[in-house]
C-alpha cells in the first residue's frame, strides 16, 4: 500500500508542478463562466493535497550521513528545490548520480576541500535536460578514460568520440541550467566538465577546474553559460573549449593558469565573451581557429606563457582593452588569410618576444595601444605580402625593442603613433615591405628611428624624430626606395639624420634636417641615389659639420633645398660621387657646396648667399660642375667659387656679387669655363692663378675693384666679348707671367683698363675697346708686356682729343714701366702720330 501512494505522490507531485498551469490555459480557450470557476476550484484541491502529502514523504532538506546514508537515496527522496546538504568528508561515487529535478546539493565545510565525491571512470554528475540544480562547496572527481587532443584538424575525431568524451568527464551537463558555485572538478585522464547540448547554459561562480588529464571545461556545439571568479589551471589540455553552432559562452574573471595546452581554444562557428586572466600557459592563452568564429576579448591580462597570449589562425575577433606581460613569444599573433581581427587599447609590457605578430595575410585595425617598458623583442612584427593591417594611436613608451618590425613585402598603414625615451630601433622595415606611415613622431630615441633594407620601400609622411643618438633613418640595400614627405628629423646627437647606403634610394620631399651633430645626411656606396624636393637643411649653431655628404659613388639630386648653418652644407668627397641641384639656396655655412677627389655636381638656378668662406669650393683632379640658370652667389665672405688643384667647372648665365674674390681658379690644370655670367661689386670678379685656366666667354664685369685677375707661370686667360665697365678700379689685369687672350672685349668707365704687371707677362688683346678710363686705358708695370692687335684705346684719362695718346701716365696707355715688351699692330688712333722713339712698333 505505501509503496502505491509514493507512486501516486510521485504522479500528483509531477502533474501539479509541470503540468497544471499549461492544462489550465489549455482548458480556459474551450471552458467559459461557471464550468471554468468549478474547475479552477478542484485543481486548488488537487494541489493543495498535493503540496501536504508531499512534505511528508519528500522532505526539503536532507542532511548526509544524519538524515541519509547515501547522496543517491538523499536525491531520490528530495522534494524538488530541495537541499542536500553533504558533511566533510569523502564520499565514493561508485556509479553516476544522474539529476533530472531541481535541486541543491552544498558541502557544509568551511572549505571546498573538505567535501570530496570520488568518481570512477564515468561522470560523477550527468545533469539532465529537468535538471535546474545548483552544486556548491564541492570537490568532484573522477578517473576517467577518454582524453583527445582538441584540434579544428581532428573534428571529424572529435565527432566520433564526443559520447566517449561526455561519457568520462567528471561532470556532464545536458540541462539549459545549472549553477556551480565554490566548486573544486578534476578528472585524472579525461575533461572536468562537459557542457553537451545547445542552449545549455550553465554557471559556474568562484569554481577551480584544475588537474585534468584532458579539457577542464568543454563545451560542444551550441552550448554556452556563465563563468565567473573561477580559476582553471593545471590541466593537461586546454582549460576551456568551445565552438560551433553559434557557442557564446560569458567568461569574466575567470583565471587559467599553468595548463600545458592553450587556456580556451575557440573553433567552429562561435562567439563569446571573455574577460579573464592567462598566465604560465604551455600553449596560446586563446587559441581562436576558424573563420566563422568571432570573439570578444575584453579586459583580460595575459602573463608569461611559453608561447602566444592570443592566437587567431583564419579566425574574425576583437581585442580591446586587455593587458600583455611577461615572457611571451607575442602578446598577440594573428595569422592566415580568413583572419580579421580589431584590437582596441591594449597594453603591452616587459619581456615579450612580440607584443603584436601579424603574418600569412591576416587583415588587423590596431587602435590605441601602448607599449610600456618592454624590455626587448619588437612592438608589433607585420610580415607578408597580403598581410593587411591599420594601425592609429599607438605609444611606445621607456621601451627597450624594435617598435615596428615590417618585412616580406607587408604594406601596413601606420598613423599617428608616438615613441618617447624609445631605447632601440623605432621602425625596421625590409625584405620589399611598403608601408604607409603619417602623422607618427619618436622624441628622446637612443638608437635608429627608421631603417629600410633589403629592398624595402613605402612611404612616410608628417614624420618627426627629436632628439635622437642614432641615424634618424637609414637607407640600404639594392631596390630599397622609399619616400618620404612632410617630416622633420631634429637634434640628432651623434649620427647623421639620414644614412643612404649599399644601393639603396629615396626621395624627400618637404623634409627638415636640423640640428644634427653629425651630418644632416650621409650617402654612400654605388648605385645610391637620393631626391630631395622642397627640404630644408639647418641648424641654429654653426659647429655641425656637413649638411649631406656624399661618398663611394653616391648620387643625389636637391630640388628647392635650402641649406644653412653647417661647416659645408654638400660635401662631395670621392670619384663617381655624383649631385645635381636646381633652385637650392645655400646660406650662413663656413662653405656652401664643397666638392672633391673626383666628385661631380650641376647646379641650376641656384643662390648662394652669406657664408663664412666659399659659396662654392671644388678641389681635385676630375673634381668637375657646371653651373647655369641664374646661379647666383651674393656675400660671401672669402668668395663666390673656388675652384683649385686639377678641378673643372663650367658657369653659365649666372650671378656673382659682393666677394673678395667672386670666382678663384688656382692650381695647375684647374680649368673653368664662364659664359654669360655677371660679375658686379666684387674685389675682384675671377682670379686666375698657380697654373691654373679661365675661360670666359660674353660675360660683364661692374663696379669690381678688378674685373679679371691673372698672376702665376703658367696662368692662362681667355676672354671673349665680357664687358668689363663701368667703374672697375682695374678692368683687367695680367701678373707674373701670367698669359692670356682677349677677343673682342669692351673695357670701359673704370680706373685703368688694362694691367700687365711683371717682367715676361705678354697677354695679347685683339678687337677689343678699351675707352673712358679715368686714368689709363693701358698700363704696362714693372716690365709688363702685351700684343694688342686692331684694338680701339681712346678717350681715356686727361686727353685735349681722341687721337692723342698720352705718354706721360695721364692718357691711353702707359709706357712707363722699364722692359716693356710690345707689339703694336694696327691699334686705334694710329701710332704714327706719336712722336719718334716713344713707342716701338715691334719687340724691344
Amino acid at each position: 500500500m505505501k509503496k502505491y501512494l509514493s507512486w501516486t505522490l510521485d504522479f500528483l507531485h509531477l502533474f501539479m508542478y509541470n503540468e497544471i498551469i499549461r492544462f489550465s490555459v489549455f482548458i480556459k480557450k474551450f471552458l467559459r463562466g461557471p464550468q471554468m470557476k468549478k474547475l479552477q476550484f478542484v485543481f486548488l484541491i488537487l494541489l493543495f493535497c498535493s503540496i501536504s502529502l508531499d512534505s511528508q514523504a519528500h522532505p526539503l532538506q536532507l542532511e548526509i550521513p544524519k538524515d541519509v546514508r547515501s547522496l543517491s537515496e538523499a536525491i531520490e527522496q528530495i522534494q524538488p528545490r530541495g537541499e542536500i546538504l553533504l558533511s566533510p568528508g569523502t564520499y565514493e561515487i561508485l556509479t553516476t548520480i544522474e539529476l533530472s529535478k531541481p535541486l541543491k546539493i552544498r558541502g557544509t565545510g568551511n572549505e571546498p576541500g573538505e567535501v570530496v565525491l570520488q568518481g570512477k571512470e564515468k561522470n560523477v554528475f550527468f545533469i539532465h535536460e529537468n535538471g535546474n540544480v545548483e552544486l556548491a562547496n564541492l570537490t568532484i572527481q573522477n578517473e576517467g578514460t577518454f582524453h583527445p587532443t582538441p584540434t579544428q584538424e581532428e573534428k571529424a575525431e572529435f565527432e566520433k568520440h564526443s559520447q566517449a568524451i561526455a561519457n568520462s568527464a567528471a561532470v556532464r551537463i545536458q540541462t539549459p541550467f545549472c549553477k556551480f558555485s565554490g566548486c573544486i572538478i578534476s578528472s585524472v585522464h579525461s575533461s572536468g566538465v562537459v557542457v553537451e547540448r545547445r542552449g545549455c547554459r550553465p554557471v559556474f561562480e568562484s569554481c577551480r577546474i584544475e588537474n585534468c588529464g584532458s579539457v577542464g571545461i568543454w563545451l560542444f556545439p551550441g552550448a554556452e553559460g556563465v563563468y565567473a571568479d573561477c580559476k582553471i589551471r593545471r590541466n593537461s589540455k586546454a582549460g576551456m573549449v568551445y565552438g560551433g553552432m553559434g557557442s557564446s559562452p560569458n567568461i569574466i574573471g575567470t583565471l587559467f593558469s599553468d595548463g600545458l595546452a592553450e587556456g580556451i581554444l575557440i573553433c567552429g562557428d562561435s562567439r563569446g565573451a571573455i574577460s579573464s586572466e592567462f598566465r604560465a600557459n604551455a600553449g596560446a592563452g586563446i587559441c581562436v581557429q576558424s573563420s566563422s568564429a568571432s570573439p570578444k576579448i575584453s579586459n583580460s591580462r595575459f602573463y608569461d606563457g611559453e608561447t602566444v597570449g592570443i592566437l587567431f589562425r583564419n579566425a574574425v575577433g576583437e581585442v580591446c582593452q586587455c593587458g600583455f606581460y611577461g615572457r611571451l613569444t607575442a602578446g598577440i599573433r594573428i595569422e592566415g588569410p580568413r583572419s580579421r581581427v580589431s584590437l582596441t587599447g591594449n597594453r603591452f609590457g616587459d619581456k615579450s618576444t612580440s607584443g603584436i605578430l601579424c603574418t600569412e595575410g591576416a587583415a588587423c585595425m590596431v587602435t590605441g595601444t601602448v607599449f610600456q617598458n618592454q624590455k626587448e623583442g619588437v612592438g608589433i612584427q607585420i610580415e607578408g605580402e597580403n598581410t593587411r593591417v591599420q594601425i592609429r594611436d599607438t605609444v611606445f613608451a621607456e621601451c627597450a625593442c624594435t617598435g615596428f618590425y615590417i618585412r616580406d613585402k607587408a604594406s601596413p598603414e601606420i598613423m599617428q603613433c608616438r615613441m618617447r625615451n624609445h631605447r632601440g630601433t623605432g621602425f625596421l622595415i625590409q625584405e620589399e615591405a611598403a608601408p604607409q606611415i603619417r602623422e607618427c613622431g619618436i622624441v628622446d630615441l637612443e638608437g635608429v628611428g627608421f631603417e629600410f633594407r633589403s629592398g624595402a620601400c613605402g612611404t612616410m609622411m608628417q614624420y618627426s624624430i627629436e632628439r635622437a643618438s642614432g641615424p634618424g633613418i637609414i637607407l640600404a640595400g639594392t631596390g630599397t626606395s622609399p619616400s618620404i614627405r612632410d617630416s622633420r628629423f631634429q637634434k640628432i646627437s651623434s649620427a647623421p639624420g639620414i644614412q643612404v647606403q649599399e644601393s639603396a634610394n629615396a626621395e624627400f620631399t618637404n623634409c627638415v634636417f636640423q640640428d644634427c651633430a653629425g651630418d644632416g645626411g650621409h650617402l654612400s656606396g654605388k648605385g645610391t641615389s637620393v631626391t630631395f624636393y622642397s627640404c630644408r637643411f639647418g641648424d641654429s649653431i654653426t659647429s655641425c659639420r656637413n649638411g649631406v655628404v656624399f661618398e663611394k659613388g653616391a648620387v643625389g639630386r636637391f630640388e628647392k633645398c635650402n641649406f644653412s648653418k653647417f661647416s659645408n652644407c654638400v660635401f662631395l668627397s670621392d670619384p663617381d660621387t655624383e649631385a645635381e641641384f636646381k633652385e637650392c639656396t645655400f646660406h650662413e655655412a663656413n662653405v656652401g657646396l664643397r666638392a672633391a677627389n673626383g666628385a661631380k655636381c650641376s647646379l641650376f638656378a641656384v643662390r648662394f648667399c652669406l657664408n663664412s668662406e666659399f659659396g662654392m669650393m671644388l678641389q681635385g683632379a676630375g673634381t668637375s660642375s657646371f653651373l647655369s640658370g641664374e646661379t647666383c652667389f651674393v656675400r660671401n665672405c672669402q668668395g663666390g667659387v673656388k675652384v683649385m688643384d686639377g678641378a673643372t667647372a663650367v658657369l653659365e648665365q649666372c650671378e656673382l656679387h659682393k666677394h673678395p674674390a667672386a670666382l678663384e681658379i688656382e692650381g695647375t690644370e684647374a680649368v673653368v669655363t664662364v659664359r654669360k655670367t655677371i660679375f658686379s661689386e666684387n674685389e675682384v670678379g675671377v682670379q686666375v692663378k698657380n697654373g691654373a685656366s679661365g675661360i670666359l666667354k660674353e660675360c660683364d664685369f661692374k663696379y669690381c675693384g678688378t674685373g679679371v685677375a691673372a698672376e702665376g707661370e703658367g696662368t692662362y686667360t681667355e676672354m671673349t666679348q665680357c664687358t668689363l665697365g663701368p667703374k672697375n678700379i682695374v678692368g683687367i689685369q695680367f701678373a707674373d707671367r701670367a698669359a692670356g687672350k682677349v677677343l673682342e672685349c669692351q673695357i670701359f668707365g673704370g680706373r685703368i683698363g688694362i694691367r700687365s704687371v711683371g717682367a715676361k707677362t705678354i697677354p695679347e688683346f685683339t678687337n677689343c675697346t678699351v675707352k673712358n678710363c679715368r686714368e689709363w686705358g693701358i698700363q704696362l708695370k714693372d716690365g709688363g708686356s702685351g700684343c694688342f692687335r686692331k684694338n680701339t684705346v681712346q678717350e681715356n684719362g686727361l686727353h685735349e682729343s681722341s687721337d692723342v695718346i698720352f705718354l706721360d701716365g695721364s692718357g691711353d696707355w702707359d709706357l712707363s714701366g722699364s722692359g716693356a715688351e710690345l707689339i703694336l699692330e694696327e691699334n686705334l688712333p694710329a701710332l704714327e702720330t706719336l712722336p719718334a722713339g716713344k713707342v716701338k712698333r715691334n719687340r724691344q
